[in-house]
């Protein structure tokens, strides 16, 4: 086994341990890791990963064996008032060029908790400017260079100027008159996939409910079954 694989297994950054061998960053670069290692060919585990963390540069993954696949819900498409499709996926729709917006960032810039980005001049690639509402861009991601990142909520655009609020900074520096990349997230809500109204729904973003993949009126409980009451009186000693 190579120094710079035991590095990294001890908790060394991923850069200090790539850089103290060539085998290292022949794994990064997507070489198996059997034989990159000077390990034998031997399986070890066969599964798939279920999440990732990020912890500064150190990246921690779940996973699990092939038999969890039998502990998943099937079918996939369930009922109830969320909707089972992914804005943007086949089942959506909408198309993602057609909802991609740019922006300016503005001073002042700072790295510092709680990450928030100052925008201007928003402008939508293709198509009219929607109808802003405080959150709008919520659930959705923010790209500048190869960088991406999540936005947590904003503030409603003015003059083509908001604030993102962000799950994290970038790595690489960002300076104010540097271009972003915006799309907008969707909580999966029927108020959210319907056409924005100022009094029947506030909340309307997407004007998609054509093809809404929930069952907005659902009830919440079972019609079908009456819940059984039980008074049970309290013993004593």
């Amino acid at each position: 086994m190579s120094k710079a694989f035991d590095a990294w297994v001890g908790g060394a950054p991923v850069v200090a341990a790539g850089a103290s061998g060539s085998d290292f960053g022949s794994w990064v670069s997507g070489a198996p890791v059997f034989g990159e290692f000077g390990l034998s060919s031997q399986i070890l585990f066969v599964g798939e990963v279920v999440s990732v963390a990020v912890r500064g540069r150190v990246l921690s993954a779940r996973v699990a064996s092939g038999g969890m696949a039998f502990d998943r819900q099937v079918p996939r498409f369930r009922m109830g008032p969320v909707c089972n499709y992914a804005v943007f996926s086949p089942g959506c729709v909408l198309v993602r060029e057609d909802w991609a917006f740019s922006a300016t960032v503005a001073a002042p810039v700072s790295s510092a908790f709680p990450f928030v980005l100052h925008l201007e001049s928003l402008a939508r690639a293709s198509g009219p400017a929607p109808d802003y509402f405080e959150g709008w861009f919520a659930g959705g991601y923010v790209e500048h260079g190869e960088e991406r990142r999540a936005i947590l909520d904003s503030t409603s655009p003015a003059a083509g100027a908001l604030d993102l609020y962000l799950d994290g900074w970038w790595r690489g520096a960002v300076a104010a008159g540097n271009v972003v990349a915006l799309l907008p997230g969707c909580d999966g809500r029927w108020q959210t996939c319907g056409a924005y109204n100022a009094t029947s729904n506030p909340g309307g973003k997407f004007d998609n409910r054509l093809n809404f993949g929930g069952h907005p009126f659902v009830p919440t409980g079972n019609p079908s079954l009456v819940k059984v009451s039980r008074t049970l009186a309290g013993g004593k000693k």
